[in-house]
């Protein structure tokens, strides 16, 4: 296509940025309804990590140890 742009790099190897994928063994709560929306094309509404902060936080111990 048009918007296509050739880079010469020279021998090098081009790729994209790093990025951190990692998750958290403990938590609570659940990002199903951000996903939903994000695969929908809504915009970021549905609270994302604020929504597993809360419920962390509001999860006793024995809930969080159960799950993780």
């Amino acid at each position: 296509p048009a918007a296509d742009v050739r880079v010469d790099a020279a021998g090098r190897c081009v790729i994209p940025g790093f990025v951190d994928s990692h998750t958290h063994i403990v938590f609570a709560g659940d990002r199903g309804e951000l996903r939903a929306a994000r695969m929908s094309g809504a915009p970021y509404q549905a609270g994302g990590i604020r929504s597993t902060v809360a419920a962390t936080r509001a999860a006793s111990d024995a809930d969080l140890l159960s799950t993780a």
